[in-house]
């Protein structure tokens, strides 16, 4: 890049042997590397084409823009398999102070380098450097992170061309002049809270920040003041050391104030350091509990801080040298390591610049988003300076302390140069009563002083910031059909509310969470209140939502929870608080603190280059995080009568490199929709048509470098809604060296959204079972019919009417009858055919002479009413299988208790008319079911006898009888009646056995046989019909 430069930097080096210490014989390859900036024709820079440039030994660094790519090669014939144009890359920016002077001899420089750079554009670098007298020692491997590295040298030539040659080594991304940092110096706590200077509201629900780490670096803190130590007194609860001499206590987790105390550049607010009581002043606005308050249970006054349950992280970064700010990744994780999301800083350098220090706050945001800084933005009444000009940091402008909403005059406003707001939202900034520091150790004094500035507002909002964590933490805004607990009111009231509070009542909250630095940023756009028109946006008016002077307006927490309408509710009994605010947050931990996930993820090097180096990719996250294309979508039922506000914000990653494109969409029941960016002059949010919006048209929807959005509808334009679809669009995120991860070198991002006006709770639109079908339509909701459900009513179908689901239902029943219902499988009983055994019948080949005594058992399985019997039957022209029907007998039972049955024969009485003698005969059993059941087998079981005989009664014809009869002798008689009574003496002799048995079996202890349940049903059979 840039042979010019290099041309004429070698005509110059003889003119410039006289003030360049380096010899003049060392050269270097004018090809060893370059920048380029290479273009794609009508496409964006994918991952894969990302990709495609590193496969073909070029190094990209950054996105330009969505087609722009800034990239290193060390090649001049560059051929790609895609449509591009390339070109040499523009030159380093300098980036001066507010003064918008160039550089002298003796200044102190700081030379921001391009990120992900090769390893040896280390050795190219220090060569070009060594010309100007720069030594760059540095690591050549960490060139490669995404983290752009800084070298702080002194400039040594009163030269501006020399200079502007300076700026024109490839690899140099920005250089910027090391300036001095400088600070940026209870009505107020009433104010925030509901916009008054009366009352407490929230403090009288106990919310105060209580569990709640803050943090802040600032010129130091007079520990012993009544604000902040243990100990109301000498020997008092609360002191320590030898007989209690010590009334400040040491500080840790059994301090009640102090968490960590960082005094390792200096020790304690000294008189004479810079910004002398700055420090004191400012721990006191963000986290004051008076002392004597404290311990005798009395309302918090003496300058106590709203937040003033929260405990405190105080890092000392001013001595005798001034302000010694160390590098702002250091500050940042003692403050995440010890369980701070909130990091409140009222100091900065006189720069409206983009910074070093402003990159570092946005890369750690980004790299661990469970983090936001709050930065005075200055108080030259003109632009905000560093590093309250970055991305993810709140920069907080100064309102007057009254309840009339008006902006302190000399509170430095936007917007930035990065075309954003600037101001996120305005604190009380003016006569702020807070802790006086009178630099002697154990004074334990409790005088207050007043202040105004940035300064002031800045801890004053992280204060408010404080409690809406708290808010979080505890469950009192969360999402949907989360977990929720009882908690009593009683135990929330601090001692000293007002005494006809109810104490009876329970709060409904949920299992809350850690919140991430976009959840508060989306979170407190809603908790804040626009000024009024002629106080709006420097006095200009307007209804933007929000404006470069007073960002979204003053913070106000009833904006989010009305408190006196809470109140009213708990009086009449249990209540969830904030039921119309709806909350989600992607970078929700479900196993992990923050603070774990930030010790998993540690190193050896500098705290920032440990994350970079080990890319975190959502896991344990709610998420979800996006990539470029990818849409997220939450339906919820909105208020009725009441305004919709909807917020979103996600970390930026720093500059250079680009915002990530995220649009914030809110679709309405009605067909129409609104998005981030486009407001009518009323204030409110303009209304589409859903089929007249394209969203890739940027000419339209253009994208946007502010990383909290809001929409707001009125109560007006939601008069026919009875829903809504929260969106965010991921339109375009930057590809990186670690795809699939959510840091700086990733390619997806997270988000956090809180919406207002709607109904939590409301689950119509969800699909609680999973079945696919809303709950609103559900009319088994708590039934997943997925698979069995044809018409869609969230239930299982049950097809055959049978009253057994379709998910179980083994049966189709065709005929339905409550006679005979079926079993808890759908189908009904398989019904069985009866069972027949033979007991008795005549032996084979035997001849039937008088009387023939049958017997068999026939059993049905299922023990249903059969209907049985014999038949005699002969075979025809003595075949072995074709045989007809003689007669057939009526059984008997043997008895009631048995299944078994018998018939008796008797000659000539059961013969036919016509003549059988020495014609072969057999038997037939038969039996079936009488089962009425639609599912019965009914079908004729028989079984034929095992034995053939014959009859040896010779039967004459008629005519023979009467020509031939005669009536029997005496002796004849005799004999048939004397074969009759042995037949009859046999039957029942059988029948006092089978009683016999009987009663041996019943004396036995046995269960009777005899039980009714197991009577059989014996059916008539007509004689002669089966």
């Amino acid at each position: 890049m840039r042979p010019v430069f290099i041309l004429l930097l070698v005509l110059l080096m003889p003119l410039s042997t006289a003030f360049l210490t380096v010899d003049n014989s060392s050269q270097y390859s004018v090809n060893e590397g370059k920048e380029i900036e290479i273009t794609l024709e009508d496409d964006y820079w994918t991952q894969a084409n990302w990709n495609e440039l590193k496969n073909n030994g070029i190094y990209p660094l950054r996105i330009i823009s969505p087609s722009t790519v800034l990239a290193w090669s060390v090649s001049d014939n560059i051929e790609l398999d895609l449509p591009v144009e390339i070109i040499e890359a523009h030159s380093a920016q300098y980036k001066a102070g507010l003064d918008g002077l160039q550089p002298s001899k003796g200044d102190m420089l700081r030379l921001v380098l391009e990120p992900r750079l090769p390893a040896q554009a280390a050795q190219q670098l220090s060569q070009q450097l060594a010309f100007f007298s720069i030594e760059m020692a540095i690591e050549p491997s960490l060139l490669s992170s995404p983290i752009p590295h800084m070298i702080v040298v002194e400039w040594n030539y009163d030269d501006a061309q020399l200079f502007s040659q300076l700026l024109e080594i490839d690899g140099i991304l920005w250089i910027e002049p090391v300036l001095v940092t400088s600070a940026r110096n209870t009505q107020s706590a009433s104010i925030h809270q509901y916009g008054g200077v009366m009352k407490n509201p929230a403090w009288d629900l106990g919310l105060n920040a209580s569990g709640v780490v803050v943090a802040m670096a600032d010129s130091g803190i007079d520990a012993d003041h009544s604000c902040f130590r243990n100990a109301t007194a000498v020997s008092q609860l609360g002191s320590e050391g030898e007989n209690g001499t010590d009334a400040e206590g040491l500080a840790g987790l059994a301090h009640r104030k102090v968490l960590l105390l960082n005094e390792t550049i200096d020790s304690g607010d000294t008189p004479g350091h810079s910004d002398y009581r700055h420090g004191t002043h400012v721990a006191g606005t963000l986290t004051c509990f008076d002392i004597y308050d404290y311990r005798n249970g009395t309302t918090p006054n003496s300058g106590s801080s709203l937040a003033h349950g929260s405990t405190l992280v105080f890092q000392d970064i001013v001595s005798s040298e001034g302000w010694v700010v160390p590098d702002v990744d250091l500050l940042l994780y003692e403050a995440a390591i010890n369980g701070a999301v909130i990091h409140s800083d009222s100091w900065g350098d006189d720069s409206a610049q983009y910074t070093a220090r402003s990159a570092d706050f946005d890369a750690w945001a980004r790299e661990f988003p469970w983090s936001l800084a709050f930065v005075a933005p200055g108080n030259n009444g003109g632009e905000v300076l560093e590093p309250a000009n970055a991305r993810n940091v709140a920069a907080i402008g100064a309102s007057i302390k009254n309840n009339q909403s008006q902006r302190w005059a000399a509170s430095a406003h936007g917007p930035l140069q990065a075309d954003t707001a600037g101001i996120f939202a305005l604190a009380t900034g003016s006569s702020v009563l807070s802790a006086k520091a009178d630099g002697i150790d154990n004074s334990y004094n409790d005088e207050l002083r007043l202040s105004s500035g940035t300064s002031m507002a800045t801890p004053m909002a992280a204060s408010n910031a404080a409690v809406i964590q708290q808010l979080v933490e505890q469950g009192w805004v969360r999402g949907s059909q989360e977990n929720t607990h009882s908690v009593s009111i009683a135990e929330l009231r601090p001692a000293w509310a007002d005494a006809s509070l109810n104490t009876q009542s329970n709060l409904i909250l949920g299992d809350g969470f850690t919140p991430s630095g976009p959840m508060l940023r989306a979170l407190m756009a809603l908790a804040s209140t626009p000024l009024p028109l002629d106080e709006r946006n420097g006095g200009n008016g307007g209804q933007d939502l929000r404006n470069p002077y007073d960002g979204f307006g003053r913070l106000n927490l009833s904006q989010l929870i009305d408190f006196e309408q809470l109140e009213n509710i708990i009086s009449q009994g249990n209540v969830s608080p904030a039921s119309d605010v709806w909350i989600h947050d992607s970078y929700r931990l479900e196993q992990l603190q923050p603070k774990q996930l930030l010790e998993q993820r540690n190193g050896t090097l500098d705290p920032l280059e440990n994350l970079a180096n080990t890319p975190w990719n959502g896991d344990g996250a709610v998420g979800p995080f996006l990539a470029s294309g990818e849409i997220w979508s939450q339906r919820l039922a909105i208020q009725p009568n009441q305004a919709l506000d909807v917020a979103m914000a996600f970390p930026s990653s720093p500059e250079p490199y680009l915002v990530d494109d995220m649009l914030l969409v809110v679709r309405l029941s009605n067909g129409k929709v609104v998005i981030s960016g486009k407001t009518n002059s009323d204030g409110a949010n303009t209304l589409f048509y859903e089929s007249a919006v394209n969203y890739s048209n940027y000419n339209s929807f253009p994208a946007s470098n502010e990383t909290t959005l809001k929409i707001h509808l009125d109560a007006g334009d939601l008069g026919d809604v009875e829903w809504i679809e929260v969106e965010v669009r991921s339109r375009y995120i930057s590809p990186g060296n670690s795809p699939g991860t959510v840091g700086i070198d990733g390619n997806k991002n997270g988000f956090s959204i809180a919406v207002k006006g709607i109904l939590r709770d409301y689950d119509g639109w969800l699909d609680g079972d999973g079945d696919g079908v809303e709950n609103a339509l559900d009319l088994c909701p708590s039934e997943n019919a997925s698979g069995f459900d044809i018409d869609f009513d969230g239930c299982i179908d049950d097809t055959d009417g049978d009253s057994v689901k379709d998910n179980i239902d083994l049966c189709h029943t065709e005929i339905i009858n409550s006679s005979w219902p079926v079993m808890q499988n759908g189908c009904r009983p398989v019904d069985d055919s009866p069972q027949i055994t033979i007991v008795s019948e005549l032996e084979n080949e035997s001849i039937w002479e008088d009387v023939m005594l049958v017997r068999w058992v026939a059993q049905d399985p299922d023990g249903d009413p059969i209907t049985t019997g014999v038949k005699l039957m002969i075979l025809q022209n003595n075949s072995t299988t074709d045989s007809s029907e003689l007669i057939r007998c009526v059984p008997t039972l043997m008895s009631n208790s048995s299944d078994e049955y018998f018939c008796i024969w008797v000659i000539p009485n059961n013969l036919p008319a016509y003549d059988i003698n020495g014609r072969l005969l057999h038997l037939e059993f038969f039996a079936y079911s009488s089962n009425q059941s639609p599912a019965a087998n009914n079908e004729l079981v028989t079984k034929r006898g095992e034995n053939t005989f014959t009859s040896s009664w010779h039967n004459s014809s008629p005519d023979d009888n009467e020509s031939n009869s005669s009536p029997l002798n005496e002796n004849e008689i005799a004999k048939q009646k004397k074969i009759l009574l042995l037949a009859v003496i046999g039957l029942v002799g059988s029948l006092v056995c089978t009683v016999f048995v009987a009663i041996k079996y019943l004396r036995d202890g046995s269960e009777s046989a005899f039980s009714e349940g197991n009577e059989k049903e014996l059916a008539t059979i007509d004689n002669g019909v089966v």
